[in-house]
């Protein structure tokens, strides 16, 4: 068994504020409208209530003009699969937004 001991050199928060952001953007810019609401409410619901997630949200909201201009969603094979992903996703010990 191996255990992962992150960096003391990297900033955690920042790359949580990032991987928030990031998986954020992906879903808007990609996802349909009701995966990409429903993947932002799960969020909202589960990454911790601190400073460093709502500075992640709100740099997600602050890339919106962005996202609309380059919004392409994903054609619905691929949809289809990322649907099947979400589950083992949730349950996963491998990624969490903590720390």
């Amino acid at each position: 068994m191996v255990h992962h001991r992150p960096s003391p050199a990297r900033d955690s928060r920042l790359r949580r504020r990032q991987g928030i952001r990031n998986t954020l953007w992906f879903a808007w810019l990609r996802r349909p409208v009701g995966s990409a609401v429903r993947r932002t409410a799960y969020l909202a619901a589960t990454v911790p209530k601190d400073t460093t997630s709502l500075l992640a949200f709100c740099e997600a909201a602050a890339g919106m003009p962005w996202v609309l201009r380059e919004r392409r969603v994903v054609p619905a094979m691929v949809e289809r699969s990322l649907r099947l992903l979400e589950a083992p996703q949730r349950s996963s010990r491998a990624r969490r937004y903590v720390g």
